[in-house]
């Protein structure tokens, strides 16, 4: 997979410094079989941004806390995590590592 070259600008936007037509890493289309664009873009862009805002730190968080930070969903907290494994937003590393009681932490590698 290759990784897009992933800076914060002046104005803490995510972007690709590789793409010059590319506005932010939030500004990417879905995809899904229920996806529709016009009803589910805005959305879920502004769930990705939340979930990087919180994960940028580079902390271990399980889905729960990340909702609870986020107001999102766990269900969609977990779709916007695999969803920074996707090379259009960012092809960034999500590690995962078992905690307790089938308790998973998520952690987003911004190295």
């Amino acid at each position: 997979m290759t990784r897009r070259n992933v800076v914060m600008d002046e104005s803490m936007v995510v972007r690709d410094s590789n793409d010059p037509n590319q506005t932010g890493l939030f500004d990417a289309e879905h995809d899904g079989e229920t996806y529709d664009s016009s009803l589910d873009k805005v959305r879920l862009n502004a769930q990705q941004q939340r979930i990087f805002d919180v994960m940028k730190d580079g902390q271990w968080r399980s889905l729960e806390a990340i909702a609870s930070i986020t107001e999102d969903p766990q269900a969609s907290v977990s779709a916007r995590l695999r969803d920074f494994r996707k090379v259009k937003f960012g092809g960034f590393e999500v590690q995962r590592r078992r905690h307790d009681n089938g308790l998973h932490l998520y952690r987003l590698n911004m190295e």
